[in-house]
């Protein structure tokens, strides 16, 4: 299965164990990601207030990751968080989806490979740009 969105394809994987890190950018499309298959798929997904919960399917178990103020949109900070108290637990991820802010994207693929992931086994896009001119 293939999506085709703002910022190009993203394939649906094959491979069991999915995980998805996320802004509220990437919502929409690890919802789409969601709804085309069965199987369960974790999402850590970072968002600026409650009022932004995003309704994902039921096969998404969602951690809702909320700055309140706390923590600048575009900080890799609170996925990171996030993954660490996921490395306790030994989840067994097989392929991760990672659409945020373009350098959050890097730092949060790269530490991935704590859970035995490759670059080849994250699709990470840069959905918007920290501190990029509002015009062009």
């Amino acid at each position: 299965v293939l999506f085709h969105g703002p910022r190009g394809v993203i394939e649906l994987s094959d491979r069991s164990g999915l995980i998805a890190l996320t802004d509220e950018s990437g919502l929409p499309a690890i919802a789409a990601l969601a709804e085309s298959t069965d199987r369960p798929i974790r999402v850590l997904a970072e968002i600026s207030d409650e009022a932004e919960h995003y309704p994902l399917p039921a096969n998404a178990a969602v951690s809702w990751l909320v700055r309140e103020g706390q923590h600048q949109a575009g900080s890799p900070a609170l996925m990171l968080s996030a993954l660490e108290q996921l490395v306790d637990a030994s989840p067994e991820f097989g392929y991760a989806y990672v659409l945020a802010e373009s350098r959050a994207s890097v730092v949060l693929r790269d530490a991935l490979a704590r859970f035995g992931l490759t670059r080849a086994d994250v699709y990470a896009k840069g959905y918007w740009n920290l501190n990029s001119r509002s015009t062009r």
